[in-house]
């Protein structure tokens, strides 16, 4: 599958095969033995880092932007308790300054 960051890492000369984990901890093993590299929210890298001696470096891509949903099952839609938190969420969502990095 082709996607937009491939088309723009080609652009910077990079190309990339993708391959997944069920978990931030084995893939921190799995980097740190071998020449693969990751994809990661900066606070994993840097615990990554410090547990195993990896390499952390920006993105190419430093302007990644991604966009936030939420989704629940239609059971939950009408529960006072469940509205009250995606209320809450979308408060604190919406106090996040965009230029700001968010690790």
């Amino acid at each position: 599958m082709r996607t937009w960051v491939d088309i723009e890492l080609e652009k910077l000369g990079y190309t990339r095969n993708i391959s997944a984990t069920s978990t931030f901890h084995s893939l921190a093993k799995i980097v740190a033995q071998s020449n693969f590299i990751a994809t990661v929210p900066m606070l994993t890298a840097m615990d990554m880092s410090k547990r195993y001696g990896v390499t952390v470096y920006q993105h190419p891509l430093r302007e990644i932007k991604s966009k936030l949903m939420m989704a629940w099952h239609y059971r939950n839609d009408k529960k006072p308790e469940d509205d009250w938190f995606r209320r809450l969420i979308m408060e604190e969502l919406s106090t996040l300054d965009e230029s700001e990095p968010n690790y």
